[in-house]
């Protein structure tokens, strides 16, 4: 028994390193020099999903789990059908499984197999550019040259420093010692260098900080249980308001709009234009070679105006409702660790709209906890 239930864990362990592959070959340059990994992408994580669907099968699940599971994959299909991209629904599905597909699966290895795969990914990637197999598109912003080191946006790669930086943390908690601090200080600085993405090298800045602190201060549980709880509904109404109400006549939010290069000003665009919906919409994003003089960069970088407005505010508030139920479970309850990777993943994403992407945010797992029990790990 305990051989067969090894042997189905494998297809999660497999469907999960897939999932993760295929979403970050989509972001780097690699997939300018086999362009049919990008072809064969939907396929291959339509595998992935039907994986995870055998493993959930042939494993045991309690009947208010499939009820709430089901739940979200008609909801989830709901907001296919409105947005009309296959590739989101396909992530979203596969999201919707590894969740779900937790039960015998320890936490701890799939964080530790996120930060292993992203590692070498990242690694292979910077030889590759470094060499000049990938192409480089200098972008010049305010004076300053931006690299795209490697990947087909020139902020890609200092965000997925930052993340590994946040999951890196994670896993190595209050053990870290200080010179993997100052290696994980010497790895943003590189990407900042490289590509001026002030947000993610200041958020990593924060969180490294953050670590020494909590390395010599004792922090109050009670303190860490209220972030915790309240922390998303926080990091959801600061974008919400600020893009509302952003006036460009009154010179503080203009301020503040600058030094986000914009956003209030999108945000606002975003809502006036099209609002937020209840179960997605389509929306017309101007990126990349869509740019002209006539059709303007048009795109909304906040994790959670995204979702409101994209994919529906049914969808999110499933998410703050699965969060705030997390605050209290008896792993996160006073687990400082947790507080200070969280909050800062949260506060960085208010701004930026990595927050719903498996292959940077392996948090997302952490919903888990909510319908499985001993999935932690050592």
């Amino acid at each position: 028994m305990k051989k067969v239930r090894i042997s189905i864990n494998i297809l999660y362990y497999f469907s999960f390193i897939m999932i993760v592959f295929l979403n970050y070959i989509g972001h780097s340059k690699i997939s300018e020099l086999y362009p049919s990994l990008l072809l064969h992408r939907n396929k291959l994580i339509l595998i992935s999903v039907l994986l995870l669907s055998i493993k959930i099968i042939c494993g045991e699940i309690k009947k208010r789990n499939i009820l709430i599971m089901c739940s979200l994959i008609i909801l989830i299909t709901i907001i296919y059908f409105n947005i009309n991209n296959i590739f989101i629904y396909l992530n979203f599905l596969a999201l919707i499984l590894l969740i779900f597909g937790l039960r015998g699966i320890q936490l701890r290895n799939i964080i530790k197999i996120w930060i292993i795969e992203i590692g070498i990914l990242m690694f292979f990637n910077q030889i590759l550019f470094l060499l000049g197999y990938l192409p480089d598109l200098l972008i010049v912003r305010s004076g300053q040259e931006r690299s795209q080191v490697g990947y087909i946006f020139t902020s890609l790669g200092a965000n997925y420093a930052f993340q590994f930086t946040l999951i890196y943390l994670l896993y190595r908690e209050i053990n870290v010692k200080y010179i993997e601090l100052i290696l994980l200080f010497l790895l943003n600085y590189y990407f900042y260098f490289q590509t001026d993405t002030k947000s993610a090298y200041y958020f990593s800045l924060l969180v490294l900080l953050l670590f020494i602190v909590i390395k010599n201060i004792k922090i109050s549980y009670k303190v860490s249980n209220l972030i915790n709880k309240y922390i998303l509904l926080i990091g959801i109404m600061i974008p919400s308001y600020f893009s509302y109400f952003y006036d460009p006549n009154r010179d503080m939010y203009n301020e503040i709009n600058q030094l986000l290069t914009g956003r209030l000003y999108l945000g606002n665009l975003a809502l006036n234009k099209n609002g937020v919906s209840l179960f997605g919409q389509p929306q017309d994003w101007v990126l990349n070679d869509k740019v002209t003089v006539d059709n303007p960069y048009f795109y909304v970088d906040s994790s959670f105006l995204t979702i409101a407005i994209y994919y529906g505010v049914i969808l999110l508030s499933i998410i703050v409702l699965g969060y705030y139920i997390l605050g209290n479970h008896k792993y996160i309850k006073g687990n400082i660790v947790y507080t200070v990777i969280f909050s800062v993943l949260v506060l960085h994403a208010t701004f930026d709209p990595q927050f719903l992407e498996i292959v940077y945010n392996p948090m997302l797992l952490y919903l888990g906890l909510l319908f499985h029990d001993n999935i932690v790990g050592d």
